[in-house]
Order: C-alpha cells, then structure tokens, then sequence
C-alpha cells in the first residue's frame, strides 16, 4: 500500500468519526449528491520545443458525493469523488526529442476529496484532504502509459448569497500537494520486454481550484445544482531515475560501439481544467 492511500485511509475514517461523534442532527441535515458534466483539459510541459508535450480535450465526467444540505449549520462537510473518462489529443516527442508522438490518448482521470469547516454567518473556513489519480494511455506507434498520483491539502473559503429557493455560492482554495508520484511503463517506451516498471517521486506545486456553484430548490427534499468550476495544478520536475531490468541498470548499445545508459524523469507540468455539472441533491 502506498504512502499517499495509507494518509488517506486514515484521514477518511477520522473525518466520518468526527461527523458521527457530532450526532444525528448532522446525519438528518446530509444531502447525497450526483451530477453529469464535462470538464475541458489542458496539459503542458514546461520544456522547450521540440521536447515539449501537450495534451488538449474534453472528457465526460461523473460526480458523486455527500454534503450538509442546511446552508445555516455551524459545522461544514462535504466529500465527493470524481471520474473523468476519454480521449485527448497529443502533441509532442519522446524524451529524447528526437521520437515526434501525435495521436489520441486515452484518460482515466479521479479525484476524491473530503472537506471539513466551520460556517460564521454566510462565510465557511474549510479544510480537508483529497486524491488525484490519472491514468494516461498515450497513443501512437511509440505510445506507452503513464499513471500519476498524489495527495493535497485543500485549504479554501465560502460565501454563499441566498434568496428564499436559490443559493449561490463562490468556493476559492489553494490545493498543495504533496507524496506525487508517477509511475512509467518503460517496456512499451523503449520497446524493450524485459524493462522494469519506472517509478519517480514528482516535485510538490500548490494548485488553485474556483467554484461557483447555483443550487435551486425544487422541493424541500430535492435541489438542482449548476456548478460551474476552474482548476489548476501543477508537478514540479522530478529527479532523474536510471532505466533498470531486474533492478539492475541497462547498458545500451548505439550500434556504433558507444555503449550508454538511459535515466527517467518527469519535466515540470502544468494543467488547467474549466468544467461545468449538472445534478441534483436529495436530502431527507
């Protein structure tokens, strides 16, 4: 089990706890939430061309969670998990720049998130704990995957403006990460069988996310959510990490009689998501 999954086992189950610990009034206030959307991606690595790679598309999403559905409680929660799934397209070359890679990716993006705070008046200080997950299938005849994770630390501010059936709100956070990892198939990406996994630690960057989500109220028991929302993140670049069979370092040939070795690293990165979601919230 991996650092970034064991933080958050344990964070979960002290967070469910201390909502528990808090009563059955908080349970009765809980709404369960789902929306549909889409969310438009933009990744870029912050390299010079030809090196340089991007990534461009917009994938179907899925949202899913739990909330305080009473806008007037003292105590805020809310956790969620969110999937993104599908295609995008890519433009770049393989490290060594010299291999141009062009095609359609496929992605498996997830982020989970748990918030707890406290609600003075119309403003809420929150906190809490979240996972992002990306699972990239790059294309093309040189295509190999990669898959990314880390945690972060949501740290952010709401305040909500209400009228008698609607609510509208503005969440701003800071999101620094920490525990990044990816991991690199670097068989496929040198085309070499007996190559181990490639596993390097990313560098920690402070990610921003905007929300500004409507909720109406249709029913005492049903709201309809519109909740349009900006993110941005960030990997800081990684250290470099020898390419190994067995856990032993590869000795390549360049056919002229250079012998050499070849290392991994991750470049800096970033990436901005617009995204928007539609649903509904049920609450008993």
């Amino acid at each position: 089990m991996t650092v970034n999954r064991l933080v958050l086992i344990l964070v979960c189950a002290m967070w469910a706890g201390g909502l528990c610990a808090q009563g059955r009034s908080l349970l009765d206030a809980t709404g369960v939430f789902g929306d549909l959307g889409v969310t438009h991606i933009s990744y870029t690595e912050e390299l010079a061309a030809p090196l340089k790679s991007t990534e461009t598309g917009t994938l179907p999403t899925l949202r899913l969670g739990l909330t305080n559905h009473d806008p007037d409680a003292r105590v805020y929660y809310r956790g969620w998990l969110t999937i993104a799934d599908g295609g995008t397209q890519y433009r770049g070359t393989d490290q060594s720049g010299t291999v141009t890679m062009t095609g359609t990716t496929q992605n498996l993006r997830a982020s989970g998130e748990l918030n707890l705070g406290v609600q003075v008046h119309r403003v809420t200080f929150y906190t809490g704990v979240g996972y992002q997950y990306w699972d990239r299938q790059l294309g093309g005849s040189a295509g190999y995957s990669e898959q990314y994770a880390w945690l972060y630390l949501p740290v952010g501010v709401r305040t909500r403006y209400q009228t008698p059936r609607l609510l509208g709100v503005v969440d701003l956070s800071v999101r620094p990460m920490l525990h990044g990892d990816i991991s690199i198939d670097t068989a496929t990406m040198f085309q070499y069988a007996p190559l181990d996994t490639t596993n390097v630690t990313l560098g920690n960057r402070v990610g921003v996310r905007l929300e500004a989500p409507v909720h109406f109220t249709a029913t005492p028991r049903l709201t309809v959510n519109l909740d349009p929302w900006y993110q941005y993140s960030g990997i800081g670049v990684s250290a470099k990490k020898p390419v190994t069979a067995n856990g032993t370092p590869v000795v390549f040939n360049d056919g002229a009689g250079h012998n050499f070795t070849e290392s991994i690293w991750e470049p800096a990165s970033h990436t901005h998501e617009v995204g928007v979601v539609l649903g509904v919230t049920y609450a008993e």
